[in-house]
């Protein structure tokens, strides 16, 4: 459609508009995971083939530096995104479904200046509770407060393209799952990496404690080690013996400690039957 048409129809009404911007959600939301995906695989690469990288300093990736970062990132797809759409084809993916064209107040198509201008005015939109596209079904022209500000208006040519809308809403959850798979296959793997430490870091403050008493049991014994931890040290040395946290199996085919019983081994040897907990050698 050349800049100098004029598209002609109805001033688009609350519901369906708000319809046209659940749908363009779907897309942002695609493409979220999409980059989340991205970036979860290629940063990991460019670390491992380059060390840390220029832009992972300690003072860089603070919180109070990295949250503008991330809201800059987050707020700049969307504006690519509604920009590029209302600029090229006059709608978004939302809108095509519902026939909804996005033109000045003549009816013109929009350049890609006025396109940038009405999407940066989306966001004021959005500070009032959103009350500024709730504008759009109480004004006499169907207007949103972005519209006002950008002095555009949306209007339906034709009616929604209803087969469309139930395609889109019914498969798109079995479009994300693959997206929503990968997610899953990297971040899952990582969680439990960070969860293991955790517990291990746990279990090796735990195992210093024992060592500590141990020794104040040495000390007090004419250096001679206890036989059986759980009767030599409980209560009078320690009230309890701490818990094993560590998640990791330490002999193929037994459980993992998970525990606070102290199984008994002879020096070097480790039971292959023992349940959760310490092995005292």
């Amino acid at each position: 459609m050349e800049k100098s048409d004029i598209i002609a129809g109805t001033p688009a009404g609350f519901w369906v508009r708000t319809g046209a911007q659940a749908l363009d959600s779907i897309v942002l939301g695609v493409c979220f995971i999409f980059l989340s995906i991205v970036t979860a695989l290629v940063l990991p690469l460019l670390i491992a083939a380059h060390g840390r990288l220029p832009f992972m300093t300690a003072a860089n990736l603070r919180l109070p530096v990295m949250i503008p970062v991330i809201s800059i990132f987050v707020l700049a797809i969307p504006c690519f995104y509604f920009t590029i759409a209302t600029a090229v084809w006059g709608q978004t993916f939302g809108k095509k479904v519902f026939n909804l064209w996005v033109t000045d107040l003549d009816g013109r198509p929009l350049s890609f200046r006025h396109s940038f201008g009405r999407a940066i005015s989306y966001f004021v939109s959005f500070i009032p509770l959103g009350l500024g596209f709730v504008l759009a079904g109480i004004q006499k022209e169907k207007r949103g407060l972005h519209d006002l500000i950008s002095k555009t208006k949306v209007v339906q040519v034709g009616p929604a393209k209803q087969t469309l809308v139930i395609l889109v809403l019914v498969g798109f959850p079995f479009a994300t799952l693959p997206f929503t798979g990968i997610l899953a296959a990297i971040a899952i793997p990582r969680f439990a990496q960070t969860l293991e430490k955790s517990r291990e870091g746990s279990t090796k403050g735990n195992l210093r404690v024992l060592k500590s008493v141990v020794s104040i049991y040495k000390n007090t014994h004419q250096g001679k080690s206890p036989k059986n931890l759980e009767k030599d040290l409980v209560p009078k040395y320690i009230s309890a013996i701490p818990p094993v946290k560590a998640t990791g199996a330490f002999v193929a085919n037994s459980k993992s400690p998970a525990g606070n019983k102290v199984t008994l081994a002879r020096p070097g040897k480790v039971p292959t039957e023992s349940g959760s907990g310490w092995l005292y050698d």
